[in-house]
């Protein structure tokens, strides 16, 4: 949490996003590589246990849309442990949800090949009961 805050204390909130969903692009690509799998919408919605695995909290599908040609997701984030240090540390003025939202972009550029639009909705540090994230993702073609 404090890493990513002072990342973007420093070097703003575009340049910051960029290099998380930089690296969310680098994961992504490991992750089909060491599974030895396709790229899949169904693969993002796995790889959401492993960040709890990894200690970043609790992260749950809430809403799925299929709308036109976009796929609306909105998720829930709740017991992480890096949204709770950030609204100790830093309070209304964090940032920390920068973390997951350019990895969730960038995870989804390398899963279905477009740039997904992704905003948070809904902020725990600034007094939600839990942060929540909405992603519009252009389908995939068959």
């Amino acid at each position: 949490s404090y890493l990513i805050q002072k990342m973007y204390e420093e070097l703003g909130k575009e340049k910051t996003f960029k290099i998380i969903e930089e690296c969310g692009k680098i994961a992504t690509e490991s992750a089909l590589k060491s599974f030895n799998v396709k790229p899949s919408l169904q693969l993002f919605k796995n790889m959401l246990s492993f960040m709890d695995f990894y200690g970043w909290g609790k992260f749950e599908v809430v809403k799925l849309i299929e709308k036109g040609d976009k796929l609306i997701t909105q998720i829930k984030l709740t017991n992480s442990p890096l949204v709770e240090y950030a609204k100790q540390k830093f309070g209304k003025n964090s940032r920390v949800c920068i973390l997951f939202l350019g990895n969730f972009s960038g995870a989804l550029q390398k899963l279905t090949g477009k740039k997904p639009r992704v905003k948070e909705i809904a902020c725990y540090t600034k007094g939600a009961p839990y942060c929540l994230f909405e992603i519009i993702v252009p389908r995939m073609k068959k």
